[in-house]
């Protein structure tokens, strides 16, 4: 039974949990004041639930027509159906990224960032060699390559596009991004002629370079990077006429690495999801366990037609629904996108230009604030937390699931929750976790519950 709170307790509780959430940082400000206010009340709970908008498709055209344009478009799972909604005036496209309700694409000589809640475009900037971009705080990093011979790293204001700083020291031609705290990591599989693989650390918050890291000639073909926040992981590919790629690992803390050699034709990476990549294997998209440096299944998605000129131009993982995007083309003549589920079943189609090779998922964070017993259920403290959560569980059922997800949906933790009292307390450490928003899921046969935790 909930009993009603007085005016005066409720100001004071609400002012005690602001001056304790206040010590966030900047960005968390609002979650802050919604959770303060949820944990006055008492009697309202914050349930969030994260879906997929669109996938945002980025066509670089006939590349052999230079009247041919990039085009942008917006694919809606909902009504499925494409809308294109600019033309950036060059002649491919190399990355797509998504942070909240904007989108940023690098084309070439370009970058350009969009509201696709809206689908105008915000910013463009000129910048040449363009290849693929991250993004941390109020930074967007951009890697380069040829045409460019110098500053293979460059970092941009996120909101106006402006030039804020270079990387001078990283070696040469840059691909793939991933960012793990304040560091930026970034592989370095330099030009056509590059005999090694390296790994870019960037300090972000001091805007300094750090170190290069020297995978050797298993390093070829560095392209993108994963994390699961304590370990890199590079994938190699296979070199033009070659047979083998590799996938190398690379601790953070300790910063020794291992690489372990695939005797099949490796692509670009898909997606991490949990300790499963989903990569390129065999001119199709396959599944490699992290954990255990083996291959899992070779075909999940079969080869769309290499041997006649036709190849996955990208791919990308819907973690909600569990769902594979995948554009095909042979670059000339026409494009292709399909949907098919984690089976490798072919769910359904979309509208793809030539060239699809920017996809990205629109993700959104559904979170609001409703009346609900269920708080009674689970409750999460400290919130924030450092170093670890308490989950205080209620019971009134016997077993459930019970996962922690961070904001794309990403499984981080999983366990399977028995009823061993009335009350329990679970202690889950959380130091390994990157800062951001996190989400405790429990899971029942009856019912639902999810709470918001904050890593700082």
């Amino acid at each position: 039974m909930l009993f009603p709170v007085s005016f005066e307790v409720l100001l004071n509780n609400l002012f005690f949990n602001l001056k304790t959430f206040l010590k966030m940082r900047k960005n968390h400000f609002l979650t802050a004041v919604i959770l303060a206010i949820s944990l006055a009340a008492g009697a309202q709970s914050i349930v969030a639930q994260t879906s997929v908008k669109q996938v945002i498709i980025a066509n670089g055209g006939n590349f052999s027509d230079t009247s041919d344009y990039v085009s942008i478009a917006a694919y809606n799972p909902v009504t499925q159906t494409t809308m294109t909604f600019d033309t950036i005036f060059t002649q491919s496209v190399q990355d797509v990224i998504i942070n909240g309700k904007y989108a940023y694409v690098a084309a070439q000589d370009s970058i350009v960032k969009y509201d696709i809640d809206n689908y105008s475009r915000v910013a463009a900037a000129a910048v040449s060699g363009t290849h693929n971009l991250a993004i941390y705080n109020d930074q967007l990093i951009l890697s380069r390559q040829y045409p460019v011979v110098e500053n293979f790293v460059q970092v941009f204001d996120v909101n106006d596009l402006s030039f804020l700083y270079s990387v001078p020291e990283v070696s040469d031609e840059a691909a793939g991004i991933v960012v793990v705290s304040d560091t930026a990591y970034i592989a370095v599989p330099g030009s056509y002629l590059s005999t090694v693989g390296k790994i870019a650390v960037i300090d972000l918050q001091n805007h300094t370079f750090v170190r290069e890291v020297n995978l050797g000639e298993q390093g070829i073909g560095i392209s993108n990077l994963y994390s699961d926040g304590n370990k890199i992981y590079t994938v190699n590919t296979t070199p033009w006429g070659g047979s083998k790629g590799a996938i190398t690992t690379y601790n953070i803390n300790n910063l020794q690495f291992s690489t372990n050699v695939i005797d099949v034709v490796v692509g670009k990476g898909v997606s991490i999801y949990g300790d499963t990549l989903f990569v390129g294997l065999n001119h199709g998209i396959g599944s490699y366990n992290l954990m255990s440096d083996e291959i899992m299944d070779t075909t999940i998605i079969p080869d769309p037609g290499s041997s006649n000129y036709i190849s996955i131009a990208a791919a990308v993982f819907d973690s909600v629904n569990k769902n594979f995007y995948v554009s095909t083309t042979d670059y000339f003549s026409f494009g292709e996108g399909k949907i098919y589920n984690i089976s490798g079943d072919s769910i359904g189609t979309y509208t793809a230009g030539i060239s699809p090779e920017g996809l990205a998922v629109d993700y959104r964070d559904n979170t609001g604030i409703i009346d609900t017993q269920n708080d009674l259920l689970l409750s999460i403290y400290p919130n924030p937390a450092n170093e670890y959560i308490n989950i205080s569980i209620k019971n009134n059922f016997d077993k459930g699931e019970l996962s922690i997800t961070d904001i794309s949906g990403r499984d981080v933790e999983k366990y399977d929750y028995t009823n061993s009292s009335v009350n329990n307390v679970l202690r889950i450490h959380v130091s390994d976790l990157s800062r951001g928003i996190y989400f405790v899921k429990l899971k029942t046969s009856h019912k639902q519950v999810v709470k918001k935790f904050i890593k700082y």
